[in-house]
């Protein structure tokens, strides 16, 4: 019964993933201007 589960969820997955849509951003993340916000006050 677990091997039935993996092979649903893995049946979802591919209906998701080919129905999906990939959308490109651009810039910098929000994660690296926090670390550069962190790293610049740690030095002063």
């Amino acid at each position: 019964m677990g091997v039935f589960f993996f092979v649903v969820a893995d049946a979802i997955q591919d209906r998701l993933v080919h129905t999906s849509h990939r959308i490109e951003l651009k810039g910098e993340s929000l994660k690296g201007k926090k670390l550069k916000k962190c790293q610049e006050t740690s030095i002063l």
